[in-house]
């Protein structure tokens, strides 16, 4: 035969379950709340020879694609389509980065010096080409990695806020892990989804 709770038993029954509730409650107002991710728009670059030299850059933008990022490819030739890329993604409020590889970033660099930029990611930029030194009045973070060779191994007095040495050819730059993880890692600040400096070199 069960026995019913006594008065005084229930009294504190109640108080016990009002005491949880209230901690539970003090517990999810001091967890910090991880604000939503921001928009972000991303216009990649591709070097010489367009997609058959330039591996890496579908790559990561099929993975910004996936963490939600609005993307676009162009030919490093393609400065105007690009501009007006991101002067409508600018309009519609997103942030705006910018990723180059081999010649792609002599059009990274020169949109930079005319345009608000977020962030650029200058991958293996080449001393045969013409690269743009860093308006640090128009973008806001720029990130470089070099190689050890002619076509890898520009940039490095333009002004970079952090500059990666990477001992890899050049046609590898754009797929070497060391490169495409801290990429990744670089918009996925961008966008909120990730701390700050969480970067691992």
């Amino acid at each position: 035969m069960v026995r019913p709770l006594s008065r005084n038993r229930w009294i504190w029954a109640i108080i016990g379950v009002a005491v949880v509730g209230a901690l539970l409650v003090s517990w999810a107002r001091m967890a910090p709340v991880r604000p939503p991710p921001k928009k972000v728009y991303v216009a990649f670059f591709l070097g010489q020879g367009g997609y058959s030299l330039s591996w890496g850059i579908p790559y990561l933008a099929w993975r910004a694609r996936k963490l939600g990022m609005e993307t676009e490819i162009f030919p490093y030739t393609e400065i105007q389509k690009s501009w007006k890329s991101i002067v409508r993604a600018q309009a519609k409020g997103y942030k705006i980065a910018l990723v180059g590889y081999s010649l792609g970033n002599s059009t990274a660099t020169y949109l930079q010096r005319r345009l608000k930029i977020d962030l650029l990611l200058a991958v293996a930029q080449s001393s045969l080409a013409h690269n743009y030194r860093i308006d640090k009045r128009n973008t806001r973070r720029s990130v470089l990695w070099y190689g050890p060779d002619y076509l890898s191994n520009a940039g490095l007095k333009n002004g970079f806020d952090e500059v990666n040495f990477v001992d890899a050819p050049h046609l590898w730059m754009s797929v070497d892990a060391r490169v495409t993880r801290n990429v990744l890692l670089e918009l996925k600040e961008l966008a909120g989804r990730e701390p700050e400096r969480s970067r691992r070199w």
